[in-house]
């Protein structure tokens, strides 16, 4: 069986994705990689707003910052941003402080208290 010169390109290509996908999982920590709190600050700044934030502006909400603590203070009880815990997350789940049922006020909302950084981000949504 010969392969065409395209079949090979492609071969090689996969190739050289796997290679790259079980090198970044060798060598990247887990937890390295998530921030998905910045990602719901940026859609909770476009939903209330009604535009995209700017990169010099603060779009971070109150209750997501203090996520965003929580998950660096062992003794805050808001709900502990899992990107922010890292390593530390089993420790959060094991005391149990991994949700919060308090409904958000006003005073959770506004006023931004943080640049994002995910404001650099085109906006998909």
């Amino acid at each position: 069986m010969r392969f065409t010169k395209t079949q090979i390109a492609y071969a090689l290509l996969l190739v050289c994705a796997a290679a790259r996908l079980l090198l970044q999982m060798a060598a990247m920590p887990p937890y390295a990689g998530l921030d998905e709190v910045y990602h719901v600050a940026r859609l909770a700044f476009v939903r209330a707003e009604h535009r995209n934030p700017t990169t010099s502006e603060p779009s971070i909400a109150p209750y997501l910052m203090r996520s965003i603590a929580a998950a660096h203070d062992a003794e805050d009880t808001a709900m502990p941003a899992m990107g922010e815990a890292g390593e530390r997350w089993p420790a959060i789940v094991v005391r149990g402080n991994v949700t919060n049922d308090r409904p958000l006020v006003s005073a959770d909302l506004k006023p931004y208290v943080l640049k994002n950084y995910e404001a650099q981000q085109t906006s998909l949504y």
